[in-house]
C-alpha cells in the first residue's frame, strides 16, 4: 500500500503543468530541485545504515548534491531549515553522533564556503550575487510584505500567485495532501510541511509573482506536495469491504493525471518546436552577416547568443539603474573605438530601460534584420573624436 501511494505521489510531480513545463525547457529549477532531493534522500538512507562506511559515503553524497543545489539556485539553500528541524525531531541528541549527519554537514558546510568564494571572485563580494544592487537590481526591494497584500511592481499579490500555482497544478489532490500532513509524524511533517512553507512563504513576499514564466519558483515545493499526496492515499486506505470504492477514487486520480496529458505534450512540443525555429534563424543571421569577434547588446536573446551562437554578448541588464544611460553608451563608445562591431538586439517590448531610444541619441542604427530587429551600431561623425579621449 505505500508503495502505491509513493507512486501516485511520484506521478502527480511528474505531471504536474509547471514542472512538465520546466522540466523540458533549459531552466535551473528543475535540476537544482533534483539535486536538493537527491542529497535528502541519500542522507536519509545513509542514516538508517548500520555500518559506518556506508553512512559517510550516503551523507557525503547527499552533502554533495544538496551543496551542488544550492550553487545551482541559491534560494535551495532554505532546506537547511526544514531537514535540521527533521533530524532533530527524529534523532533527538543522536542527531550529531550519526556518521551520515557529520559527513553530510562538513560537504554541505564545504560547498556553501565555495558559494560565497565563487561569489567574492565572480560578484566582488562573499554576500555579493547576481540579484545585488551592484549588479543591476531593479529600483524597488526585492521583498517586501506589501507584495504580498498588495500588487507588485510588475504584477499581481505574490502570495496570492502562490496560492493560485499551487492550486493550478493539483487542484482537489491538495485535499489528499492534507489528510497526508495529518497522517505524518512529526519528523516527516517539519520537513514535509516546513519546506513547502519556507519556499512558497519567501515567494509570498517576492517582487516577482510565482505566476506565468516564474512559476518555476515554486518548483521546490512541488516533492514534498506530492509526498504529502502520497502519504495521504496510503493512510486513507480502507478496509477490504470498501476496496471496489477505494479502486474507483485511484482510477478517478489516474484519469485526472493523464486525461489532459495529450494536450498539454502537444503545447510543449510546439513551444519547443517554435523555440528551436526561432534559434535556427537568429543563428542564422548572426552567423552570415555578423563579424566573429562582435558584441551583441541583447536582453531576452542574450543566453541564446553566448550559448548557442558562442558569441560575444553585453547583458546590459546588469547595469546599475542609476547612471544606466551613461555606462550603456560609454561602454559601446569604448567598443566601437577599438575597432569592435557591435550589435543591438530589440527583444523586448518596450525595449529595457529605454534603451533603443538611448543607443538612437548617440548613434547611428542600421537595421540588420527584422524578427527580432537587429541594428548594427555606428558612431555618429560628430562623435569620431571620442575616441581621442580614451588611453
Amino acid at each position: 500500500n505505500h508503495q502505491a501511494g509513493a507512486l501516485f505521489g511520484a506521478l502527480s510531480l511528474a505531471l504536474a503543468p509547471t514542472y512538465m513545463t520546466f522540466s523540458t525547457a533549459p531552466w535551473s529549477d528543475v535540476p537544482g530541485a533534483v539535486l536538493v532531493i537527491g542529497g535528502i534522500v541519500a542522507l536519509l538512507w545513509g542514516n538508517r545504515q548500520k555500518q559506518t562506511s556506508v553512512q559517510i559515503i550516503m551523507g557525503s553524497i547527499g552533502g554533495i548534491l544538496v551543496g551542488w543545489g544550492i550553487f545551482t539556485r541559491y534560494v535551495n539553500g532554505l532546506i537547511l531549515l526544514p531537514l535540521a528541524a527533521y533530524l532533530w525531531l527524529k534523532h533527538r541528541g543522536e542527531m550529531l553522533q550519526l556518521k551520515s549527519v557529520q559527513a553530510f554537514g562538513v560537504c554541505t558546510a564545504v560547498a556553501i564556503l565555495g558559494v560565497l568564494f565563487f561569489n567574492r571572485a565572480y560578484y566582488g563580494g562573499f554576500l555579493t550575487t547576481s540579484y545585488s544592487p551592484q549588479h543591476g537590481w531593479y529600483e524597488w526591494p526585492a521583498f517586501h510584505v506589501q507584495y504580498a497584500i498588495n500588487r507588485t511592481p510588475v504584477g499581481n499579490s505574490s502570495f496570492w500567485a502562490v496560492i493560485k500555482t499551487i492550486w493550478m497544478n493539483y487542484s482537489w489532490l491538495l485535499v489528499v495532501s492534507g489528510a497526508g500532513f495529518i497522517s505524518m509524524r512529526a519528523p516527516e511533517r517539519a520537513l514535509v510541511l516546513g519546506a513547502i512553507l519556507a519556499f512558497a512563504g519567501l515567494y509570498s513576499f517576492y517582487a516577482f509573482p510565482s505566476e506565468g514564466i516564474n512559476s518555476r519558483f515554486l518548483v521546490p515545493t512541488f516533492p514534498f506536495i506530492s509526498l504529502a499526496i502520497g502519504y495521504g492515499l496510503y493512510s486513507s486506505i480502507p478496509g477490504r469491504w470498501q476496496r471496489r470504492w477505494y479502486a474507483i477514487a485511484c482510477l478517478v486520480f489516474i484519469a485526472s493525471l493523464f486525461v489532459p496529458l495529450p494536450n498539454r505534450l502537444q503545447i510543449l512540443a510546439e513551444r519547443n518546436k517554435n523555440a528551436a525555429v526561432y534559434v535556427a534563424n537568429l543563428m542564422g543571421v548572426i552567423e552570415s552577416c555578423c563579424e566573429p569577434e562582435a558584441v551583441f547588446l541583447a536582453y531576452n536573446t542574450n543566453d541564446v547568443i553566448a550559448y548557442y551562437g558562442q558569441r560575444t554578448s553585453f547583458f546590459y541588464r546588469r547595469i546599475p539603474s542609476a547612471g544606466f544611460e551613461g555606462e550603456l553608451t560609454t561602454a559601446v563608445h569604448t567598443l566601437l573605438s577599438y575597432g569592435i562591431p557591435v550589435y543591438y538586439v530589440q527583444d523586448a517590448n518596450p525595449p529595457f530601460r529605454n534603451s533603443l531610444a538611448v543607443l538612437q541619441r548617440d548613434f547611428d542604427l542600421v537595421p540588420l534584420y527584422t524578427e527580432p530587429p537587429i541594428y548594427r551600431i555606428k558612431r555618429k561623425p560628430e562623435m569620431e573624436t571620442f575616441s581621442s579621449k580614451l588611453p
